[in-house]
């Protein structure tokens, strides 16, 4: 089976980032799964429903946009668009090492399509008072992207790897391990006055 890297030089090269190949992130892309310690794989969302008697998940806290987005990500340049899809899932890892909500929708449109699943992931962890022991999302490679989009958009490709990090609970010790997953996010950006906005994402596998 190629790599992730082939696939994305492949894609490339062939113009082959059509919607009709790309598989929206909100119907199965990588997300949060948990594999608990010593047991088989279950879902980080079936793990929630399991344990919701007994705990009641927090309630986000609305966050300004980001202070510290770097200048060279609010240019409005492709160089300034690929700053910043890397600035947003650095912060994404932020979120997930602190298990902290509210941390990605600030630099969200108001109508981001398959947004909404990376705030959910974290907002599982939270739930369960959980957080990842390390950064679980590397991003390889972003580059300007082939891909179809609306007048107004930017899109940016994002080669990704989601590393299999531990899941640590409220007492420290491992409370599972995150489903590795690698491919390309298809990131669409937009402006929003001198800032930009994360407006679509989908994933290609």
């Amino acid at each position: 089976m190629s790599s992730p890297n082939s696939r994305y030089a492949a894609a490339l090269a062939a113009g082959a980032l059509a919607s009709a190949t790309v598989l929206a992130a909100c119907s199965g892309g990588a997300g949060i799964t948990a594999t608990p310690t010593a047991t088989k794989p279950v879902s980080a969302a079936a793990s929630t429903r399991a344990t919701s008697t007994a705990t009641t998940p927090p309630t986000p806290t609305a966050t300004p946009y980001p202070t510290d987005v770097p200048a060279a990500a609010r240019a409005d340049t492709g160089a300034g668009a690929i700053a910043f899809a890397k600035f947003f899932f650095g912060r994404l890892n932020t979120a997930y090492t602190t298990g902290q909500t509210g941390l990605i929708r600030p630099m969200l449109s108001t109508k981001c399509r398959g947004c909404e699943r990376f705030e959910g992931d974290v907002a599982k962890l939270a739930s369960q008072a959980q957080r990842t022991a390390t950064d679980p999302m590397l991003v390889k490679l972003v580059n300007p992207s082939n891909a179809p989009h609306r007048v107004g958009q930017t899109v940016v490709d994002v080669l990704f790897h989601l590393r299999p990090v531990r899941i640590l609970g409220s007492d420290g010790k491992a409370a599972g391990t995150l489903t590795e997953v690698q491919g390309i996010y298809v990131v669409a950006l937009v402006r929003d006055g001198d800032v930009w906005r994360v407006d679509g994402v989908d994933l290609l596998q």
